[in-house]
């Protein structure tokens, strides 16, 4: 008996470490179940282990959203946040399921590095699905979606400008323009030129969206056709906005097997291959324009980031309503999309 006991209690400790290890292991995107604390390195660049340029002093949180059309109010999804300078770590708590962006800053108050956190019940080990042939695994939903529900907007997740680690708020319905609800007051859009269009102006701000250059219809600013593809890659990059063992598909396609639209749920629904009783949803969650940053096609085009170039395109999943899917679709690298994330 006494030995069943010692096992157990080893067990325990062993799983305990191990969840330790993976909540601490460095991503842009960091899950946490409403009601947790979450406490992850903020003295490391993203997926690497660079130290970020700068002394960190405190942390905050940036903006916080319920999705859709939710109300939301400050603490509503991070409820506390606090940096501690002795072990480099940001401990906070999740309240109510929802997207937040924190973010670390200097003794001004300028931000050094920023992560998404977003507090869902969802768990990607179980809630995945194979998608193709080769056994690509995916998760069930878009990155930062607060449901799987077909026609339900919480579904709709997050936009990415491509090669970029944080996200903006997705669309408040399935049909409209509108941004979700949340607590920021968001900035003009800003052209793209040797300053804003590089990577260290992103880091130090976040949430201000890069139009893209007409050079290269890329937020990356190069000054001619040709553009960086080193941002996101096949191999997880530093950059990468999916949690700790997922990252963005280096394939476009994100849709399970015999995919069929669906015109009341505004996307497509398809089969998982590994469990045909489950129906998967890939709401057709639009796009933020390149040229404005506003926010289009939302029920018609779905539109789904991959890691792979064409030229100064990237690849993308793309469909629509009057049953068009196309895997290899060239899409402009300034324009925000959605991400289905890929186990590593």
């Amino acid at each position: 008996m006494m030995k069943s006991h010692l096992f157990l209690l080893i067990l325990i400790f062993a799983l305990s470490a191990s969840l330790s290890a993976q909540e601490r292991q460095p991503a842009n995107c960091y899950i946490a179940a409403p009601g947790a604390t979450l406490e992850f390195n903020a003295r490391l660049q993203g997926c690497s282990t660079d130290t970020i340029e700068g002394t960190p002093a405190s942390a905050e949180v940036i903006w916080e959203s319920r999705g859709a059309s939710v109300k939301v109010k400050e603490k509503d999804v991070v409820s506390a946040i606090s940096f501690s300078e002795e072990t480099g770590l940001i401990t906070l708590t999740a309240a109510s399921s929802g997207n937040a962006l924190v973010a670390v800053t200097d003794e001004v108050g300028n931000i050094l590095w920023s992560w998404h956190i977003w507090v869902t019940p969802y768990n990607p080990e179980r809630g995945c699905y194979v998608q193709n042939e080769k056994g690509a695994v995916m998760m069930d939903r878009n990155l930062g979606a607060l449901s799987d529900e077909p026609g339900n907007p919480l579904s709709l997740g997050l936009f990415y400008q491509w090669g970029r680690k944080d996200p903006f708020p997705g669309p408040a319905d399935i049909e409209g323009k509108r941004e979700a609800a949340n607590t920021f007051k968001w900035s003009r859009p800003v052209n793209s030129d040797n300053y804003t269009g590089t990577l260290e102006y992103t880091r130090f701000n976040p949430t201000t969206f890069i139009l893209w250059s007409d050079d290269n219809c890329d937020w990356f600013f190069t000054g001619e056709v040709r553009s960086d593809n080193t941002r996101w890659a096949r191999e997880k990059t530093k950059y990468d906005p999916c949690p700790a063992g997922w990252k963005v598909p280096e394939a476009g396609n994100v849709l399970g097997a015999d995919p069929k639209w669906s015109s009341a749920a505004r996307g497509m629904v398809s089969t998982d291959l590994a469990d045909p009783s489950h129906k998967v949803w890939t709401p057709a969650a639009g796009f933020r324009s390149g040229i404005d940053g506003v926010i289009g096609g939302v029920g018609l085009y779905g539109y789904y980031w991959s890691s792979a170039p064409i030229n100064c395109l990237a690849r993308s999943q793309y469909f629509d309503g009057e049953g068009t899917i196309s895997n290899n679709f060239g899409a402009y690298r300034g324009t925000a999309r959605q991400v289905r994330c890929v186990k590593e």
